[in-house]
């Protein structure tokens, strides 16, 4: 997870879990062989703000100051580049130990427990990516050598079981820390579209304990993406969800009285210019293929029926229309799984989905393949 994109996600958090604390932060600690200013950053929205800064003194000792009610997400800066990242809350008397030359990745830090256990993550991680960088030198040097088929077999297997050795490590550390900051900064080490269905469990149980967090809101647009991607994948080969809507005319029209045919259902919208610049090609493809047995079922995410007609008229659009008029407030957006427009899905004959967001010979070929015809 991005580190700008979850800062509020972090503060927020700490306002349902921790207590208020009334004295300051002081952060005090000493940076050998560094010169010039240090700085204490917090994080705030998509912001990062100076909330501090002190001229490093001729022993390297500094000496910081900062005020918040609830635990947040802080940085020691030296530089634009060489940062310390820190969990501290009101009360705390931070020390940080550390040098110029190796500032953000050999340091010590004591008197905060967040920002202690940051420290110990931090250093987690770096072993594992420098097991990484070891065993890619390795099979580096395994590709000149005669035995690299067998080598290669026994390095990979080391790096998944690194792999392996790391998840298991995160995991246990957020089931451990739970809805403490620290936690939910270690989520951002997970690969969402390797681990969605984890990720989608933590947030239900957020759900449950802090419903009221506007993590929540955070967490679901972060995820939102991933949790799309898999959606469709898990629709591949299966009947799609029911439509049954109005059409122009106040109409109901159902997408099941189409079974029998290939069926290209289309969401779009008159405001969404990728659509309209689509939809001559649409219009194409209806004309030499209809009489064989291609239908395009078109829902549009409108919310005035004006536009949308008219748009269905300039466009030649013959097909059948159907809408709710609810934009992307309409729950076919989530039973469909899509975040943008336009949206196609291409199902058979049987109504099971065969196809997502083909385009130009792609989405021909399809069709000629499965109506068993030549192309035109």
């Amino acid at each position: 997870m991005n580190f700008s994109k979850i800062v509020v996600i972090l503060s927020a958090l700490a306002i349902i879990s921790c207590k208020k604390h009334n004295d300051e932060i002081a952060v005090t600690g000493k940076v050998a062989n560094a010169t010039g200013k240090i700085y204490l950053d917090v994080f705030g929205g998509e912001d990062v703000v100076t909330i501090d800064s002190f001229d490093i003194k001729d022993d390297g000792s500094f000496m910081l100051k900062a005020k918040s009610d609830i635990p947040s997400f802080y940085q020691l800066r030296l530089g634009r580049n060489k940062v310390i990242n820190l969990i501290m809350q009101n009360g705390e008397k931070v020390e940080v130990l550390t040098n110029d030359s190796t500032f953000s990745f050999e340091y010590t830090v004591s008197g905060s427990s967040g920002s202690e256990k940051m420290n110990t993550l931090i250093k987690k991680m770096m072993g594992f990516e420098t097991s990484y960088r070891g065993l890619a030198d390795k099979m580096r040097v395994a590709e000149t050598q005669t035995n690299f088929d067998s080598v290669k077999f026994v390095l990979q297997k080391k790096y998944e079981d690194v792999r392996v050795d790391q998840i298991k490590y995160v995991k246990d550390l957020i089931a451990r820390e739970d809805t403490n900051l620290i936690a939910i900064y270690a989520l951002n080490i997970l690969n969402p579209e390797v681990e969605t269905d984890y990720l989608l469990k933590i947030l239900a149980h957020y759900e449950n304990v802090i419903p009221d967090s506007p993590f929540l809101k955070q967490f679901k647009t972060y995820m939102q993406p991933f949790v799309l991607k898999q959606l469709k994948a898990d629709q591949m080969g299966k009947p799609v969800p029911a439509i049954n809507l109005n059409d122009v005319n106040g109409k109901p029209v159902s997408l099941a009285s189409l079974k029998g045919k290939l069926v290209l259902i289309d969401f779009w919208a008159s405001w969404c210019a990728p659509c309209r610049k689509s939809n001559p090609e649409l219009v194409a493809l209806y004309k030499k293929y209809r009489s064989d047995g291609f239908e395009i079922f078109g829902v549009s995410l409108d919310t005035k029926k004006e536009e949308w007609t008219k748009a269905i008229k300039a466009d030649g659009i013959t097909w059948s229309q159907v809408s709710d008029l609810k934009g992307w407030e309409s729950p076919l957006v989530s039973s469909f799984g899509f975040d943008a427009i336009p949206s196609t899905y291409l199902i058979n004959k049987k109504g099971i989905l065969i196809g997502v967001n083909l385009h130009g010979e792609e989405l021909e070929n399809q069709i000629v393949t499965n109506l068993n015809i030549t192309k035109k």
